[in-house]
């Protein structure tokens, strides 16, 4: 696993990654809309190291270029386990305590293990909730086939999309346990692994560079119209038309070479 995720990390940060969209912004945010890819992952930004995959889903829109230092942070694998007990519980409890501090209580917890004394004051959380918590995370290990389930079933537990910021708030706290994304192979082509990367901190993504596809397509043409036209004008040699002058000046010249 570990010499695969490096693998995975070198060959991200040798180029830019790319992610085409039909919408038109300068930094990136989470959507509500989400689109599920290969990874299975319910939420996050989508992106891929592969320029046509990426083109592929712009639909004819904009092309965005972006800055790959994401993948120096630590991959969620989709395929198999590899987030500890402790770790999963840190995550928990970060999102619950956000959770209490917004709300005064915890829906997560209720809805989990019904009425929980006291859990509506974050003073009031101690070894008791901690292992609550380990409970919770204990359960998520045994029924999860790979860290993606296990992330996915704490994203939909806290609201999911119908939230407005379960997204925003996972994506912190799995950066507090240096996660910063998911990675898979799509396809191989010509001994190159063509990749989808879905990265859950939308906010430290650069743009590098945003192509408009319409815009370009346009000049493109246009350039090209104007190529054509130059060509045509090459082409065409210059047309003399004799006056009258020019006539009687050519008539008396061949009479001229006739007398001779």
């Amino acid at each position: 696993m570990g010499m695969e995720q490096n693998e995975h990390s070198a060959l991200s940060q040798v180029a830019p990654l790319f992610h085409g969209s039909e919408a038109n912004f300068d930094q990136f945010a989470y959507q509500q809309n989400h689109t599920i890819g290969i990874s299975g992952l319910a939420f996050g930004i989508y992106l891929t190291n592969d320029r046509d995959t990426a083109l592929g889903f712009s639909q004819n829109k904009y092309l965005y270029e972006v800055n790959s230092n994401v993948m120096e942070g630590r991959a969620l694998q989709p395929t198999e386990v590899t987030l500890s007990e402790a770790v999963v519980s840190q995550v928990v409890e970060e999102m619950v305590k956000k959770e209490i501090q917004e709300a005064e209580v915890s829906y997560f917890f209720t809805d989990y293990f019904g009425e929980v004394a006291e859990i509506s004051e974050i003073e009031t959380w101690d070894d008791q909730y901690r292992e609550l918590t380990s409970v919770v995370a204990g359960n998520m290990l045994e029924r999860a086939s790979s860290d993606v389930e296990i992330v996915n079933e704490i994203y939909f537990a806290f609201g999911g999309k119908y939230s407005d910021n379960a997204a925003t708030k996972l994506g912190e706290a799995l950066k507090n346990i240096g996660v910063t994304h998911c990675v898979q192979t799509r396809r191989y082509e010509q001994e190159r692994a063509i990749q989808e990367i879905v990265v859950f901190q939308p906010d430290e993504l650069i743009i590098q560079n945003k192509i408009d596809l319409e815009k370009r397509r346009e000049q493109q043409q246009s350039s090209y119209i104007q190529n054509e036209k130059e060509q045509d004008i090459k082409l065409v040699g210059p047309i003399v038309i004799s006056t009258k002058n020019k006539q009687k000046q050519n008539t008396r010249a061949l009479e001229e070479q006739l007398e001779r």
